[in-house]
């Protein structure tokens, strides 16, 4: 009732023949009835944007100018570093800021400016609250099916609030990555550069931007390199999985992969990157049902028309390539393949230091070695022994032993329990791209093959090598290393019955004689138990 009220209002105020403007304002446009939007009525909407660069760093000085600032404040930087933030909440950073000078004074410290450090740390509690809003209004506007009708508006909803999760630069680069040379090197001279040098690129007519496809075992960093691509061009990474497209219902993984796009693009320069891309695009004349079709149909179709954004870079990971629909691989899509093989031991040897660095390590403890036993393991088979390295003292300590640095002999141990999870992989591998027919398009892949069957017999020798290890560096065996852990024990049970016996005699509950005679016996006990200890650790 109330809104045909309202609409006959409207209706009539031209019949009034005066100059009457109507400006309403709505956080909410997608609740507004359709109606209100016909011929004579709003005709006109002005999607107020949030503030760009400039009328940020406009807002932080309106809030700032009668406030003692320092010179060392930013005001560019500090833009920069809100984009996508509501002018209150650059308001709300203001006051923040001012306060911690502020609440240092109150305790006793020295007066003093409101200083760089001081806005960092305010931006650092205060999130935008926009994004919240933003998420809701791509949720409501997709259901309402009216995107198209707030052209300005659906530009900035799907900047900040698509379905994908908040979307930051990582903090990680190429330096974070163990050895992988070439696959850098091919990365940096065809995306890398060209976004970092954009001039120089247009100058020799290169692409910014490109689409390449990582492939090779499961385990060894094509997440984690696509990740620092990311990094190193320092602009933001779609980290998009399965989940994030599938549908039960009709047609609309086909309108999530479009709107996925559509967000990459309107935040390039971006990395876009579709992990187990084989499980988007399988093979249609093999595994492909009509919904299956329809989806890599839809992904080719964006991937023909992704050019249109200058800067984006579209990454995707398979540990399956043979079941990529090879229309993927032709002129203008992922031309480019590259094989991400296997820790070589030079990098081996750098993801054992990587993930040990911030652990207590000890001198006897020698990498080199470490990476010759782990020949055609995972990246992720030497994190969990050096995972698995790590507790071995830990559990020791839970359990009353001393505490000590982890030691090769824990290294040792832990290469004993954890197999190589790439067996498996190259014998499928094998047998599938020989099916396929697809050796020569692979062929760094099915050269790693012939390279892997070469050096799995080794696992079978891994006992005896480790054993021989443990000789040649005098290490305990395990037996003995569980002896001292059983004395260990006897020796915290040793030493809880003396303070028993004592609190006992304290209490007057024993005589002095009993007293004299128990204590005599643990400490007698108390002594074998450390000379038998003393003696084990003498053999490391």
């Amino acid at each position: 009732m109330e809104i045909d009220q309202f609409l006959m209002e409207m209706d009539g105020v031209e019949s009034l023949s005066k100059d009457i403007l109507i400006i309403a304002a709505t956080n909410m446009p997608w609740n507004i009835d359709p109606a209100l939007r016909r011929s004579v009525r709003f005709t006109k909407q002005i999607f107020i944007p949030p503030p760009d660069k400039d009328a940020r760093e406009e807002i932080f000085r309106v809030h700032t100018r009668d406030k003692p600032i320092s010179r060392n404040v930013d005001f560019k930087k500090l833009a920069e570093l809100t984009e996508g933030y509501a002018a209150s909440d650059i308001k709300a950073i203001c006051d923040r800021a001012a306060e911690i000078p502020w609440e240092e004074t109150l305790k006793g410290g020295e007066e003093r400016e409101i200083e760089m450090d001081d806005f960092l740390q305010a931006i650092k509690e205060q999130k935008s609250s926009l994004i919240p809003w933003f998420k809701e209004a791509y949720k409501a506007l997709k259901e309402s099916g009216e995107m198209s009708l707030f052209e300005d508006f659906a530009h900035y909803i799907l900047k900040y609030g698509g379905e994908i999760e908040e979307v930051k630069k990582p903090d990680i680069s190429f330096k974070d990555v163990g050895n992988l040379e070439e696959v850098k090197d091919i990365i940096r001279r065809e995306l890398i550069y060209p976004i970092k040098n954009p001039e120089i690129a247009e100058k020799f007519k290169k692409e910014i931007g490109g689409a390449i496809l990582l492939y090779g075992p499961p385990g060894c960093g094509k997440t984690y390199i696509a990740k620092a691509t990311a990094g190193e061009c320092d602009v933001p990474f779609f980290n998009i999985n399965i989940t994030d497209i599938l549908s039960e219902r009709e047609g609309v993984s086909e309108k999530n992969l479009h709107y996925i796009f559509e967000k990459a693009i309107n935040n390039a320069p971006a990395v876009l990157f579709f992990d187990e891309i084989d499980a988007i695009v399988c093979r249609r004349d093999i595994y492909g049902s009509g919904s299956e079709k329809r989806l890599v149909n839809a992904f080719l179709t964006e991937l023909d028309g992704f050019k249109k954004a200058t800067g984006l870079v579209i990454l995707a990971a398979t540990n399956m390539p043979w079941n990529i629909d090879p229309a993927l691989r032709r002129a203008g899509r992922f031309t480019k393949q590259i094989f991400v093989p296997p820790p070589d031991k030079d990098a081996r040897e750098e993801i054992f230091r990587l993930h040990t660095r911030d652990k207590p390590i000890s001198r006897n403890v020698n990498f080199k070695k470490l990476a010759e036993l782990t020949e055609g393991y995972a990246a992720s088979d030497i994190k969990a022994i050096c995972d698995r390295a790590a507790e071995i003292p830990w559990e020791e300590t839970l359990k009353g032993g001393e505490e000590r640095e982890i030691e090769m002999d824990d290294f040792l141990q832990a290469i004993k329990e954890q197999k190589s999870s790439l067996m498996a992989w190259y014998r499928a591998a094998e047998k599938q791209l020989i099916k396929s027919g697809e050796q020569d398009i692979y062929k760094e892949l099915f050269d790693s093959i012939k390279k892997f069957k070469k050096i799995k017999s080794r696992e079978e020798e891994i006992k005896e090598i480790l054993d021989e290890e443990r000789e040649k560096l005098g290490l305990p065996s395990r037996r003995e290393r569980e002896s001292i852990k059983r004395l260990l024990s006897k020796k915290s049970e040793i030493e809880r019955m003396i303070e028993i016996t004592r609190k006992k005699y304290r209490d007057k509950e024993i005589d002095e004689k009993t007293f004299s005679k128990l204590i005599a016996e643990y400490e007698k006990r108390l002594i074998e138990t450390e000379v038998k200890i003393e003696t084990l650790k003498k053999k490391r």
